[in-house]
């Protein structure tokens, strides 16, 4: 059996290939496909697994925003400023109320 092959330079080459390499064995086909599912099974298997990791990130991401986002008391940094603010304001007006009396 001859071959041809070429180049991307244009050349081209023929090639003498065994008996061997040009005849099909009695359970080549049937082995080539069963690879061929392994290999499909398999792709998709890794496939689902990498959606299931990024589904998990996912949430775990989610998880941590939300535990970060408030302390024990369930407040959210902004409230704890507000409170801080409040505070300071108060303790100013009680202050320049002793000091006008």
């Amino acid at each position: 059996s001859l071959v041809a092959t070429g180049s991307v330079d244009g050349s081209v080459y023929m090639l003498e290939l065994c008996a061997g390499l040009s005849t099909m064995q009695q359970n080549e086909k049937s082995s080539v496909n069963q690879m061929l599912e392994r290999e499909s099974k398999r792709e998709k298997n890794l496939e689902a697994r990498a959606k299931e990791l990024r589904v998990k990130e996912k949430r775990a991401a989610e998880q941590a925003s939300h535990a970060n986002s408030g302390d024990a008391d369930g407040k959210v940094p902004w409230e704890e400023r507000q409170q801080e603010i409040e505070g300071e304001f108060w303790k100013l007006v009680g202050e320049a109320d002793a000091t006008e009396q």
